[in-house]
C-alpha cells in the first residue's frame, strides 16, 4: 500500500514514519507540509491512501482534499488531525474522505482502517513468490504471445480493458495490457489480489455495490473500473501467479460462452508460463552448474586464500617452460621462498592474522615481478617464483634478494606492526636439473639450508646440499628414520555435532624434526607421497590413533571414534588387512574408526577403491571424503560409492556469508541429504561461520572455532573439562 503523508509537524511526521516502518505492507512514498506541495505529491506519486492533516504551514488540508478530488484522484483519504469540529468532519466526509480521526486518541483506529484495506494473502505465499521468480517473466520486455491473449480476451468479452497480471510481494505488474496506461498498481488496491484466492472465475458485476471495492482508488479514479472478471493463473503445482482479467467502466456480466472463452485463454497463458518457468529453471540450473564447475576448476588450479597458482598448476607451467627453454636454448630460474617463523605468528596471533600476512606477501611478490612470471603458493608459508630467460646465478640471487627485501617490509594489521622475514632457495635450468621434480627438490633443499643457517637469506642450490650424510638437509633420509626414531607426533582436533556433542577426533600427524623443530604435515606429507614413504606414515598414524583411543577408554574418557587420513594411494587391498589388524590389536570394533580419503583417491583406481570401500562398510567403519569441493573428478561417482560423510572444504567455509559461497555450501548439503550422506564443515573459525553453516543444515563442525588441535595430554584435559561441565 502506497501512503502519502500530509503533515506540517516534523515531530509528528517522524513519529508516523517510524510507526509505519514496522508495517511491512505499508510504504510511505512521500510527505508534504503545504497545500500546493501536497497536491503536487498526490498527482505525481499517485498514492493509494493519503493521510491528511487539516492544519498546514501554508494553505489548508480541506483545500487539498477539494483540489485532488477535483483533479479526479481516486486515492483513499483519511483525515488525521487535532481539529475536532463537527463541521470539519462533515465537510471532509462530504468531499470523499473515508475517515476522520483524532491524532492523539484515535491513531490505532486509523491504522486498523488502513490494514482493513489490505487484501488477504494466500497460505502458500512464499512458494507462490518463488514460483513467480522462477518464470523469469517479472519485469520482462514485450511479450507478443501474451499480448495476443489479452487482445483476444478483450474482443471475446467485448470489454475495453484486458490484463495479464503478475502479483509480486507489494505490486501488481502487468505482463500484458490492453486499454490500460499504467504498467502496474499496488497489490493492495488490485482486484486480482482477491482473484488469486479463487479456483475459478472471480467476477464483480458492479464494484460500487461491493463493499470491498466501492471506495477503491481504481473505481473512484482512473481507470474507473465498475466491472471485473479474472481467472487465476494457477500452475499445476497450485501456485497462482496472477490473473487473466477483463474490466469495464460500466456494470455488466459475462455470458456463459464468454466465461468459457476466458477460461480457455487462461489455460493457454498458464501453459506458456509453465513452459517459461521450466526453461528459466533449466537456464538457471545450467548457469549455476557452470559457475560451480568454474569455481571447482578455480579451486583445483588456484590457492583459495591468495588466488595464486597452486602447486599442481606450477608443475604444469614449469614443465611447459622447461620444454620451451630446451627448444630455444634458454635458461630459467625457480625460486622457492618460505616465511621464517610463520608458525609463531599463527600460534600467537591467530590464523586470521596469519592469513593476512600470507595474502599481503603474495601481493608483494606479484607486484615485484613481471606479468609473464609465475607466482605460486606451494602450501603453508611457502611460495614459488618461476622466471624465464634467466640463467645467471648472480641475476637469480639478486632477484631472490629483492623479493626477500619486499617480504620483510612491515605489515600493519589491526594496529600491530609485523615483520615477516623470509628465506629463499634458488635452482637454475639447466645446471640444477632438467625436470620439474628435480628443480623443485633442489630449490627446496636450498631453502632448507638457508633456514638452517639462520634464515633471512637466499641461497643457490649446491650439490653438497644433496649429500645423504647431511641429515638436516635430506628430508627423504630423515623421513626414513622418523618412525624408528619416534619423531612423529599426533595431535587431535575434535569434531562436534550441531548440538555440541563430540562426534569424533581427527588424528593429525606432526614431525618433531631433530633440527627444524615441529613440522606441520604440509612440510613433509607431499614429500613423503613423492618418495613412496606415505604408506608407512599412514600405518603408523592408524596404529597410534587406535592405541590412544583404547587408552582413553581405559581412563573413562568418552571419545566416540577417531578419524584418520589415508593418502591418495592408500585405497589398496591390503588396507583392509592392516585396519583389521590394528583394530584387533586394541580390541576395538569398526564403529570406533573413520577413514578420511580425498576425492583423488576415489578416482585413482576405481575398481580396487570400490572393493576396499565395500569391505570397510562391511566392518561398519565410517568413510569420509575429505576436502570435498577441492577437486571435481569424482562428483559423478558419489551416488554409487559406499561412503558416509562429506567434509566440506575450508575454502567454502572461509567465504561463507558471500552469496556464491552460500550457494555452493547449500548445494553440497542438499546433494549430501539426497544421497543420505552426513556432512561436516572444516576450518570453522568464526561464530558467524558456525551460525550460517548450522542454518544451512550442516550436521557437524570442525575448526579453531570449535577447538584447536591438541596433543594427547591436553586433549585428555579438554575431555575431562567437558565431562565435568
Amino acid at each position: 500500500m502506497k501512503l502519502a503523508l500530509v503533515e506540517d509537524s516534523l515531530m509528528i511526521r517522524e513519529q508516523l514514519e517510524w510507526r509505519f516502518e514496522h508495517e511491512p505492507a505499508i510504504d510511505v512514498v512521500g510527505w508534504a507540509d503545504t497545500e500546493d506541495a501536497a497536491v503536487a505529491l498526490v498527482q505525481e506519486r499517485q498514492p493509494d491512501v493519503v493521510l491528511l492533516d487539516l492544519g498546514l504551514r501554508q494553505g489548508q488540508g480541506l483545500r487539498v482534499l477539494e483540489r485532488v478530488r477535483a483533479a479526479g484522484c481516486g486515492a483513499r483519504v483519511l483525515v488525521l488531525t487535532n481539529q475536532r469540529g463537527a463541521h470539519l468532519r462533515e465537510a471532509c466526509l462530504g468531499l470523499g474522505a473515508l475517515g476522520f480521526y483524532d491524532k492523539t486518541l484515535e491513531f490505532e483506529d486509523c491504522l486498523q482502517r488502513l490494514q482493513s484495506w489490505l487484501p488477504p494473502t494466500p497460505e502458500n505465499e512464499l512458494q507462490r513468490l518463488a514460483a513467480l521468480q522462477d518464470t523469469g517473466l517479472l519485469d520482462s520486455g514485450p511479450q507478443p504471445l501474451f499480448d495476443r491473449l489479452t487482445r483476444l480476451a478483450a474482443a471475446l468479452t467485448d470489454t475495453p480493458m484486458a490484463l495479464i497480471t503478475l502479483l509480486d510481494q507489494r505490486r501488481q505488474w502487468f505482463l500484458s495490457r490492453q486499454g490500460v496506461d499504467a504498467p502496474s498498481t499496488s497489490r493492495s488496491v488490485s482486484f486480482c489480489a482477491h482473484a488469486i484466492l479463487q479456483h475459478g472465475l472471480f467476477e464483480i458485476s458492479d464494484a460500487r455495490d461491493d463493499p470491498r471495492f466501492l471506495d477503491n482508488p481504481l473505481v473512484r479514479g482512473a481507470p474507473h473500473a465498475r466491472f471485473y472478471a479474472g481467472m487465476p493463473l494457477r500452475l499445476p503445482t497450485g501456485e497462482a501467479l496472477g490473473t487473466l482479467c477483463v474490466l469495464d467502466r460500466e456494470p455488466r456480466q459475462l455470458s456463459a460462452l464468454q466465461r468459457e472463452a476466458l477460461e480457455t485463454l487462461t489455460q493457454s497463458a498458464v501453459s506458456e508460463m509453465e513452459l517459461r518457468r521450466r526453461l528459466h529453471h533449466l537456464q538457471t540450473e545450467a548457469q549455476q552448474r557452470a559457475h560451480a564447475e568454474a569455481h571447482l576448476h578455480h579451486l583445483a588450479t588456484r590457492d583459495p586464500l591468495t588466488g595464486l597458482t597452486n602447486r599442481t598448476t606450477l608443475r604444469d607451467r614449469l614443465d611447459q617452460q622447461l620444454r620451451l627453454a630446451q627448444r630455444h636454448h634458454r635458461g630459467l630460474a625457480l625460486i622457492v621462498l618460505g616465511l621464517d617463523r610463520f608458525k609463531l605468528i599463527n600460534d600467537s596471533l591467530g590464523h586470521d592474522v596469519g592469513d593476512v600476512v600470507l595474502s599481503v606477501s603474495a601481493g608483494r611478490l606479484v607486484q615485484a615481478l613481471r606479468d609473464s612470471d609465475t607466482v605460486a603458493r606451494l602450501g603453508a608459508d611457502e611460495f614459488a617464483v618461476l622466471v624465464h630467460d634467466l640463467d645467471q646465478p648472480e641475476q637469480a640471487l639478486a632477484l631472490a634478494s629483492k623479493l626477500l627485501h619486499k617480504l620483510a617490509e612491515p605489515i600493519d594489521i589491526e594496529g600491530q606492526r609485523l615483520q615477516a622475514a623470509a628465506s629463499a632457495g634458488v635452482a637454475l635450468f639447466p645446471p640444477h636439473g632438467e625436470s620439474p621434480e628435480l628443480l623443485l627438490r633442489h630449490a627446496d633443499l636450498a631453502l632448507l639450508e638457508a633456514k638452517a643457517r639462520g634464515g633471512a637469506q637466499a641461497l643457490l642450490y649446491a650439490p653438497q646440499f644433496d649429500d645423504p650424510a647431511g641429515a638436516a638437509l635430506m628430508l627423504e633420509q630423515d623421513l626414513h628414520h622418523a618412525i624408528d626414531n619416534d619423531e612423529l607426533r599426533l595431535h587431535f582436533q575434535p569434531q562436534l555435532w550441531a548440538d555440541g556433542r563430540l562426534r569424533a577426533v581427527e588424528a593429525l600427524v606432526r614431525w618433531q624434526h631433530p633440527r627444524l623443530g615441529l613440522l606441520g604435515p604440509d612440510r613433509f606429507i607431499p614429500f613423503a607421497e613423492e618418495r613412496g614413504l606415505i604408506g608407512a606414515i599412514d600405518d603408523w598414524v592408524l596404529r597410534r590413533a587406535l592405541q590412544l583411543l583404547s587408552r582413553w577408554d581405559a581412563l573413562g574418557l568418552p571419545v566416540p571414534r577417531v578419524a584418520v587420513n589415508r593418502s591418495g594411494c592408500g585405497l589398496r587391498r591390503d588396507l583392509v588387512e592392516r585396519v583389521d589388524a590394528a583394530l584387533a590389536e586394541q580390541g576395538l570394533d569398526g564403529t570406533r574408526l573413520e577413514i578420511e580419503i580425498t576425492e583423488t583417491a576415489l578416482s585413482a583406481d576405481g575398481a580396487e577403491a570400490l572393493s576396499v570401500l565395500h569391505a570397510l562398510r562391511e566392518r561398519q567403519i565410517s568413510v569420509a571424503v575429505d576436502d570435498f569441493g577441492e577437486g571435481y573428478s569424482s562428483l559423478g561417482q558419489l551416488h554409487r560409492l559406499p561412503i558416509d560423510v562429506l567434509k566440506i572444504d575450508r575454502s567454502f567455509v572461509r567465504d561463507i556469508g558471500e552469496p556464491r559461497a552460500n550457494a555452493m555450501v547449500a548445494a553440497v548439503l542438499g546433494m549430501a541429504r539426497a544421497l543420505g550422506l552426513g556432512t561436516l564443515a572444516e576450518g570453522v573459525e568464526q561464530p558467524a561461520q558456525q551460525q550460517l553453516l548450522l542454518e544451512l543444515g550442516c550436521e557437524a563442525l570442525q575448526g579453531f572455532g570449535c577447538c584447536r588441535p591438541l596433543a594427547d595430554e591436553p586433549l585428555q584435559t579438554w575431555l575431562r573439562g567437558r565431562a565435568a561441565g
